[in-house]
């Protein structure tokens, strides 16, 4: 008997989704833990790449609840 695992049953919403989130919370533990460079500026790099994650994070569950709804 052969059960796929959790990766092979989700679909690729579900699976950005999944890394985005996880990418989310590491960033903000990096943030937290990190001491920010300010000689280059590291508060503004930082802000600027939790600020993509959010973005991507938000349009993928966009698109996720677009194709579901018109299914």
């Amino acid at each position: 008997m052969n059960i796929p695992g959790w990766w092979k049953r989700r679909s690729g919403y579900a699976k950005t989704a999944t890394m985005l989130a996880v990418l989310l919370v590491l960033q903000f533990g990096l943030c937290g833990v990190l001491n920010s460079n300010e000689e280059f500026g590291g508060n503004i790099i930082q802000g600027i790449f939790l600020a993509v994650t959010l973005v991507l994070m938000f349009a993928v569950l966009v698109a996720w609840l677009i194709n579901a709804l018109s299914q």
